[in-house]
């Protein structure tokens, strides 16, 4: 499963749990953005399913403690 951004991983999982509804194998979830401090990558690993962020806010320099920084 590809995602352009996450920022609130119960979307991602409704989106997984749609597609596994209709028999679906998610082998995969590719995130370009991640916007949920790691969040998302956790909850869908658990699940069995192998996790890649491409971007993560620390890696645009963004922190919690910074202005400007992801929610």
């Amino acid at each position: 499963m590809l995602e352009d951004t996450v920022t609130k991983e119960g979307t991602l999982l409704e989106a997984i749990g749609v597609a596994e509804s209709e028999s679906l194998h998610i082998v995969q979830v590719l995130v370009l953005a991640d916007g949920s401090r790691g969040e998302a990558g956790r909850l869908i690993s658990a699940q069995g399913i192998p996790y890649t962020a491409v971007l993560t806010p620390e890696d645009l320099g963004l922190s919690e403690d910074r202005p400007g920084s992801p929610a």
